[in-house]
């Protein structure tokens, strides 16, 4: 398909550091099939790679605009934690999961533990330690062999176990 020649060569130049080359091979695409949000995701993309933040949300919300997925979701969530608020990486992260489910898209197992884990995460960050607990304990059971998210679940449980010990947790 010549869409996925144009895909290649943006691979291409992106694995040379041409980032503008890549995001205009897929902007090309995106002319074409405007209402698909593949192009548009690949250009946020090599804006993240690239290391430009705030043009990568810009194009991750452009994305969502033109056919909500939970990929672009998922990575406008790891911009916006990274940027401490989680409250609207939480949003983004649900919201996917419920365009996923609208959309009838499979999420592989391993974006969804990511998914998971990353909701862990968010939920953590503020404060919410059985949301947290929970999305992780979600996310292992997915992939149990996570060093990254058992670690994480470890610590919360460390820290919440005098306050159920008392009587007082979730």
């Amino acid at each position: 398909y010549w869409s996925e020649a144009r895909y290649e060569l943006s691979e291409y130049y992106a694995a040379t550091k041409d980032f503008a080359r890549a995001r205009n091979e897929c902007l090309a695409v995106s002319k074409v099939i405007p209402s698909s949000y593949q192009p548009l995701l690949r250009v946020a993309d090599y804006f993240r790679m690239e290391g430009k933040n705030d043009s990568a949300k810009v194009w991750y919300q452009r994305c969502i605009a033109a056919e909500d997925n939970p990929y672009a979701r998922m990575k406008l969530a790891i911009i916006l934690l990274e940027e401490e608020n989680p409250l609207q990486a939480t949003q983004q992260i649900e919201t996917g999961f419920q365009a996923a489910a609208q959309k009838g898209i499979a999420l592989s197992h391993e974006a969804s533990a990511s998914s998971y884990y990353l909701l862990g995460v968010t939920y953590a960050k503020m404060g919410k330690m059985k949301e947290a607990r929970d999305n992780l304990q979600r996310s292992l059971s997915i992939m149990p062999n996570q060093p990254d998210t058992r670690d994480l679940l470890q610590q919360i449980e460390r820290l919440d176990l005098p306050i159920r010990l008392c009587g007082l947790g979730n």
